[in-house]
């Protein structure tokens, strides 16, 4: 569910705009992009029924051309300042 997902989304310093970007960035994937965006994250194939992590949302300083990476033993995105939402997703 791609609302439980969302919700499982934490602010590590990245700003409410990113967040909101990577929100809606999640609201518009079909469900196979969202399994593979939840795997590259966590390790997980499925949502677990009780969520005992959040996913982390960092961003990253430097070079906004990066690909954003994880730290998927922790469920921590790592993610560029990227320009825009169109740049993210």
């Amino acid at each position: 569910d791609v609302d439980r997902l969302v919700g499982l989304l934490d602010d590590r310093g990245c700003g409410n705009q990113l967040l909101g970007w990577l929100s809606s960035t999640l609201r518009s994937m079909t469900q196979a992009q969202l399994k593979a965006f939840l795997y590259f994250v966590s390790g997980q194939v499925a949502l677990p029924v009780v969520a005992s992590h959040r996913i982390g949302v960092d961003a990253l300083a430097g070079d906004a051309n990066r690909v954003p990476t994880s730290s998927v033993c922790f469920w921590r995105l790592h993610v560029p300042r990227y320009a825009s939402r169109e740049v993210l997703a």
